[in-house]
């Protein structure tokens, strides 16, 4: 993404204003997701709440049950309460700053006049903050389902499962057009993530297996 002395200082706050839009949307995209997942495997009930800030204290609570492993647990609670942070610290921002000055540090002032200034580059730090959130949200969404045992979405790469560990861990490699994670140490669910990957391969091809033999079925059943 663009830095802040890349934008033209007359579009720099509509710029980062929009840049900060978008990446809470993101966010709260892939935190609806986490919350289909997590009613799936009946660790959220009821209706899901409408509003982003009312989202996050439900996916909280559904990941300090006791059903979910430490180690998952760990990944996700502190990133849910780093996305709170950054989703309040966004409304404080957009609700409240309206119109920008030029005077020292690009301070951005509210139209009203009711709010101290804050300097621009606070702006770009809160969309930072928000789209690394829904990066690690992702990762988050990728890895959750084989940790309380669910099958996943289809992944047959141990080392992706390892990177997107690593990206809900916030360790985000600066690779551009893609999500990765950095080289390092990550937790792997009970088995190991190669195993895992393994059965869930074998499972799928016997699942493959008899979805042939039902069409064959159905083709000799339509012939007769």
């Amino acid at each position: 993404m663009p830095t802040l002395n890349e934008i033209p200082e007359e579009f720099r706050l509509n710029y980062f204003m929009g840049d900060i839009v978008i990446s809470d949307s993101f966010a709260e995209h892939e935190a609806r997701v986490m919350w289909n997942t997590l009613r799936t495997a009946e660790l959220v009930r009821g209706r899901r709440p409408e509003m982003f800030g009312r989202l996050l204290p439900g996916l909280h609570e559904a990941f300090v049950s006791p059903r979910v492993p430490k180690e998952l647990r760990e990944i996700a609670v502190s990133l849910i309460e780093t996305t709170r942070k950054w989703h309040s610290y966004r409304r404080d921002l957009v609700h409240n700053l309206l119109t920008v000055g030029w005077g020292r540090d690009d301070d951005v002032h509210s139209a009203l006049g009711k709010h101290p200034p804050r300097p621009m580059r606070e702006i770009v730090k809160c969309a930072e903050g928000l789209r690394t959130s829904g990066y690690r949200l992702r990762g988050l969404c990728i890895i959750t389902p084989y940790w309380i045992g669910g099958t996943g979405d289809g992944w047959d790469d141990a080392e992706g499962l390892r990177s997107w560990t690593r990206v809900a861990m916030g360790h985000i490699a600066d690779v551009p057009r893609s999500i990765l994670g950095t080289e390092g140490p990550a937790p792997e669910p009970p088995g190991g993530w190669d195993a895992i990957v393994a059965a869930a391969n074998t499972q799928r091809e016997a699942d493959d297996a008899r979805l042939d033999d039902y069409q064959i079925e159905i083709n000799q059943g339509d012939k007769g």
